[in-house]
């Protein structure tokens, strides 16, 4: 099992100093395809008992998207390839083991397209890998059964199924306001919420006023404003030495700093206005869903103006994500961090 958080980014590194025959490696593959089994994550309190909860009492069908989703280090970075199988797709629904993964022939991949797009299915090879995830995901979590209860045989079927024990809580935590950070570590141990919108409304508006907080602290309180300024001027790409070791004629001169406090400004505006817009379309697609209630999928469709409002929010999200990725290469190459951290 390896070792740290995230074991896919982790050997990305590690695979650039290896030839290339060593990348098919079993040890390899499994950090890309499992980057939720390692030490790190699981030696936290309560991530295996989530884990072993969820997975073990609800179906797997629950999990195919997430699980796909978990893999997409491996998939970007073609360490995991998706094999082809024309006209054919994949179910995954319900937990019958002779049902489960069922394949059903289409005909053709236009016509694979049209069912997946109805949500009736997935691709053959997306399918493959995500029922070849779940199965090493069950193998562990009975490993670990086994060792824990390790005076008591599992192999016997026959055995009454337990009742739910419930949420996992640890004492005083009902008191705690869990950090973002913590929700997004133990999601990859909890069963996927669908339709979550409170959830979802809580993360928009608390991101919208963590800027708008920003803004106004900019504004009345200099020593912010100052520290905020220097964090930006060492991330400029001119503090970046040159092959002789050499920095920028241009460091640190007058409009040198007027081009740093306008990028400044302009970025926390910016990010303010998306997640201003954020914040309005998920009460609005928030709206929807109370209005349509049990009758969002009347036909197994999705209803159109619903429909579209999903769609939209996805288009606000993908920008939101393509100026932090801006963001981060622009600043990313001249950390002083970083660098020491790279050589």
């Amino acid at each position: 099992m390896p070792r740290y958080h995230r074991p896919d980014i982790a050997s990305l590194h590690q695979l650039k100093k290896l030839p290339q025959t060593k990348f098919k490696i079993g040890k390899w593959n499994n950090r890309f395809l499992l980057p939720s089994i390692n030490l790190e994550d699981l030696s936290k309190t309560k991530n295996l008992l989530l884990f072993m909860r969820s997975r073990g009492r609800n179906s797997s069908g629950l999990f195919a998207t997430s699980d796909f989703k978990s893999i997409h280090v491996g998939l970007h970075s073609t360490h995991l390839v998706l094999a082809h199988v024309t006209g054919t797709m994949i179910i995954l629904e319900g937990n019958d083991p002779s049902t489960y993964g069922r394949l059903h022939k289409c005909g053709s991949d236009n016509d694979v397209f049209e069912e997946i797009a109805a949500n009736r299915g997935t691709v053959a090879g997306v399918g493959v890998l995500i029922m070849t995830i779940q199965e090493r995901i069950l193998d562990f979590l009975r490993h670990c059964a086994e060792l824990i209860l390790h005076d008591i045989p599992l192999e016997n079927s026959s055995d009454p199924l337990q009742p739910d024990p419930g949420e996992v809580v640890l004492a005083n935590e009902e008191t705690q306001h869990l950090s973002l950070q913590t929700e997004i570590l133990e999601s990859a141990y909890r069963v996927p919420p669908r339709h979550d919108m409170s959830r979802l409304r809580s993360f928009v508006f608390a991101k919208r006023d963590e800027y708008q907080d920003d803004i106004w602290n900019l504004r009345e309180d200099p020593i912010h404003f100052t520290d905020t300024i220097q964090e930006w001027a060492e991330h400029r790409p001119e503090q970046v030495r040159t092959a002789n070791g050499g920095v920028s004629p241009q460091l640190g001169k007058k409009e040198w700093w007027e081009r740093t406090i306008n990028t400044m400004v302009t970025e926390v505006y910016s990010s303010f206005h998306t997640w201003n817009l954020l914040s309005k379309h998920v009460e609005k697609l928030s709206w929807l869903k109370d209005t349509y209630g049990d009758h969002i999928y009347d036909n197994e469709t999705i209803a159109n103006d619903f429909d579209d409002a999903v769609d939209y929010l996805e288009f606000l999200v993908d920008q939101a994500i393509i100026g932090l990725i801006m963001k981060w290469k622009n600043g990313l190459g001249a950390s002083h961090s970083f660098e020491n951290t790279s050589s």
